[in-house]
């Protein structure tokens, strides 16, 4: 299942608002509404051509647009901050502390760099992923503050 053309047009119009990068690889992805992920992920064809953009069906309809925004942002900074490849080494014992360590490093450039406004993003994430108010957390989302409370890193830092 896909987005509609209209749901496809109004995001590539917003996405050029926080950066043309964004707009440009949107309009050469294709975004796929799957029931196989539990957020979102980003991968290439086997040729290397497009890019999957993955989006489970549920929380894509629940999310609003600045949310949707955001995760396409931040599944697009992935790529762009070769985070794939640079990450290959990793055992697979240390994943889940290299996609945290990863997800730190996107959201706060999303925030700092490109126009993200962090209370909201966190709203509608919050919403999209709880089926009510008092199950949402606080904050679902990776921050240095939130997974890191008591490391106080450089600024710019990256996730090595």
């Amino acid at each position: 299942m896909n987005i509609t053309q209209s749901e496809w047009n109004d995001i590539s119009l917003r996405l050029e608002c926080h950066h043309a990068v964004f707009y440009k690889l949107w309009s050469i992805g294709k975004p796929q509404l799957v029931d196989n992920i539990d957020t979102a992920a980003v991968s290439f064809d086997k040729f290397g051509k497009y890019i999957n953009f993955l989006f489970n069906k549920d929380f894509w309809n629940r999310i609003d647009i600045n949310g949707k925004l955001f995760v396409i942002c931040h599944e697009m900074l992935h790529v762009l901050l070769n985070h794939g490849i640079r990450s290959k080494s990793v055992s697979s014992s240390n994943r889940v502390a290299l996609n945290i360590s990863l997800d730190v490093v996107v959201n706060h450039s999303l925030i700092n760099s490109f126009g993200f406004q962090r209370d909201m993003v966190c709203k509608s994430i919050n919403k999209a992923l709880n089926s009510s108010e008092e199950d949402a957390k606080e904050d679902c989302l990776c921050w240095i503050d939130t997974v890191f409370p008591d490391l106080n890193p450089k600024e710019n830092q990256n996730f090595e």
